[in-house]
């Protein structure tokens, strides 16, 4: 539906590399562009991924290592395009190998 500014973030992902649900990524609806920040985290608090791109998408990787099963925290920043105001979302998401 246009004009609605909708967010879904799944909840675990599977990056084995058989093509379904291999990065992890919020799907978005009618949010600005430019004002998009992703990030997610270990559970130590150290952010392991950023990125300002709408489509880009989080593989499971850590400084290039092969992805670990484990549970992570998101962090999102979204310009809505609807109402004009930042919001922020939280979560987690479980990695499953």
């Amino acid at each position: 539906i246009d004009g609605l500014f909708s967010v879904y973030v799944p909840n675990s992902f599977t990056p084995n590399g058989d093509g379904i649900n291999d990065v992890f990524r919020p799907i978005i609806q009618d949010a600005k562009l430019k004002d998009y920040r992703f990030m997610v985290f270990d559970r130590w608090g150290e952010e392991i991924y950023t990125t300002t791109d709408l489509l880009g998408g989080w593989d499971g990787s850590v400084n290039g290592a092969d992805p670990k099963t484990d549970v992570y925290v998101w962090r999102m920043l979204i310009r809505s395009d609807t109402d004009g105001l930042i919001h922020e979302f939280r979560g987690h998401v479980t990695l499953l190998r």
